[in-house]
């Protein structure tokens, strides 16, 4: 096999190359933060305890999404058996 001198180096690891300002994901995480209501005892109506679990439910699947460089799809986390905490890793599906 021939080689040609230009020729980029083998991929070194996995994932995405798009790489998001720290400041700006900082600034999202403190926005989405702010909006989740962890103190359940101010919670006095069920659309309360709604709004505040969308917006936990928010925040969760986005640290999971940014920490995984996971793109939008179907149900990204679709079955418990995709997780792995031995190795503090999981599977990303994206044909569901």
């Amino acid at each position: 096999m021939m080689k040609i001198d230009n020729e980029p180096p083998p991929y070194q690891n996995v994932g995405s190359k798009l790489k998001i300002k720290e400041s700006s994901l900082k600034s999202f995480i403190v926005d989405l933060i702010s909006q989740c209501k962890i103190n359940y005892s101010e919670i006095h109506s069920l659309q309360e305890l709604i709004s505040a679990h969308n917006h936990y439910v928010t925040y969760v699947i986005s640290l999971l999404n940014f920490t995984s460089g996971h793109r939008a799809v179907n149900d990204p986390f679709h079955d418990s058996a995709c997780f792995f905490p031995q190795y503090q890793a999981f599977i990303i599906t994206v044909k569901v």
